[in-house]
């Protein structure tokens, strides 16, 4: 195995074992707000790395990572680290300070962390959302406050057309309104849509639509 490789396999593993031993945990099975947080944290020190080793011109995208799932393995590791080499000899280096992500990015992979989450009315986590609580929730994790309620949040920002919906748009359902949702791109949203189904992704429901609002 090459000096780099090692380099950036000791690094995975390494940034995995001080998350676990701080709080942090695998996204998969996160009992604390973690998600693109905890994925940010590990980009950032793997591009540190890679950008602190002379023999390394070139940088992987860490961008391209929707979600960073923390390895839990030696093997996992492995893998990442293989794979992170892979993309650095195909991909130009990237500044240092790696700037965030888009706030609508972030809104958006707030919400799509808690997919292994459940429906819980009036919840507004770690892990158990209802709908409002997950969308509210997802915009205080870029510092954005917007209320509590769906139809508190269907008066804020500004109305959206349907045809002109952006990634992080409020998607609003039945009369009130009385659900609320979040556009991830490609006419689908993910929300907390009910007890039996929980959070999941899916298309946008036209037949029981009622308005899109845009916060950022």
């Amino acid at each position: 195995m090459s000096r780099r490789v090692g380099c950036i396999r000791a690094l995975v593993v390494g940034v995995m074992v001080a998350l676990i031993s701080s709080g942090g945990v695998p996204i998969a099975s996160a009992t604390e707000p973690s998600g693109p947080h905890d994925a940010l944290s590990l980009a950032r020190a793997i591009h540190d790395v890679v950008v602190a080793d002379p023999s390394a011109t070139r940088v992987p995208p860490l961008a391209r990572y929707k979600q960073v799932v923390i390895p839990d393995t030696q093997e996992a590791a492995d893998v990442m680290a293989q794979e992170l080499v892979g993309f650095s000899k195909v991909q130009p280096a990237v500044n240092p300070t790696m700037p965030l992500p888009p706030a609508a990015q972030r809104v958006v992979d707030y919400a799509l962390s808690k997919l292994d989450g459940y429906y819980a009315y009036g919840g507004t986590g770690p892990q158990g959302f209802d709908c409002s609580g997950l969308t509210y929730m997802a915009y205080q994790s870029v510092g954005v406050s917007i209320p509590r309620s769906a139809g508190g949040q269907f008066k804020a920002g500004k109305a959206v057309d349907i045809n002109e919906l952006q990634m992080g748009d409020l998607v609003f359902y039945y009369s009130g309104p009385g659900h609320v949702a979040i556009y991830i791109g490609e006419g689908k949203i993910v929300h907390a849509r009910n007890e039996s189904i929980g959070i999941v992704v899916t298309g946008i429901d036209m037949s029981k639509y009622s308005g899109a609002r845009r916060i950022l």
